[in-house]
């Protein structure tokens, strides 16, 4: 059983629920351009998000044990230039 809203959605009386016909596909615009200017702003994708930690984690493990590396400068600058490039 359905009643008719205000706004002349219909909501259902078990769910309190708007129907899909009365949201739309784009239910309101202005949450979704909010969205859209987040993902904007935000330059990197997960991968590469994926990548600088796994670089860091490297790179801090190197770091723990430079003592037993004999390039480990090598391998932070070679680090520190791959995080640069993503």
């Amino acid at each position: 059983m359905k009643r008719e809203m205000r706004g002349g959605g219909e909501r259902g009386i078990a769910t309190g629920r708007q129907s899909e016909g009365a949201r739309g596909r784009g239910a309101n615009p202005s949450v979704e351009g909010a969205h859209r200017s987040r993902q904007q702003n935000s330059r990197l994708n997960p991968a590469d998000k994926a990548a600088i930690a796994y670089l860091a984690v490297i790179t801090i493990l190197v770091l723990v044990v430079s003592y037993r590396i004999p390039w480990w400068w090598l391998l932070c600058a070679a680090h520190a230039t791959l995080v640069g490039l993503i």
